[in-house]
Parts: C-alpha cells; sequence; structure tokens
C-alpha cells in the first residue's frame, strides 16, 4: 500500500506542476490580451485542486506508514 501511495503522490505532484504551468501560460496570454482574465481564475481554480490532491497522496502516505506501525 504504501508503495502504491508513493506513486500516487507522484503522479499528483507531477499534475500539479503541469498545472501550475497551465497557470503561467494562461497569464502570459491574458498580459498579451490574447485571453480574457476570467480563464485566469480558472487556471488558479485547477492549481488549488491539484494542490488539495497532492496534500491527500500525503496523507495517504501517512497513513498507510502509521498503519504498517
Amino acid at each position: 500500500m504504501t508503495a502504491f501511495a508513493r506513486a500516487s503522490l507522484q503522479v499528483q505532484q507531477q499534475s500539479l506542476d503541469l498545472a501550475q504551468e497551465s497557470l503561467r501560460n494562461t497569464r502570459a496570454r491574458v498580459d498579451i490580451g490574447t485571453t480574457p482574465p476570467i480563464d485566469i481564475v480558472e487556471a488558479e481554480a485547477e492549481v488549488a485542486t491539484r494542490q488539495e490532491a497532492v496534500i491527500v497522496a500525503q496523507a495517504s502516505i501517512e497513513t498507510a506508514e502509521d498503519a504498517l506501525r
């Protein structure tokens, strides 16, 4: 279970990294005027969702480690 939890954390972290990259790209597009500002809010919400998933994955690892003890 711990190996699965660690793999899940890695996947969630990669997903967060991609969402943060998307947010940076969206901000750049808004700055040059090719994207409406509301898209920043949507990208920020996606980053927050991915951050939550990372936190849940970290908690899952801690729970699995506690169960092993």
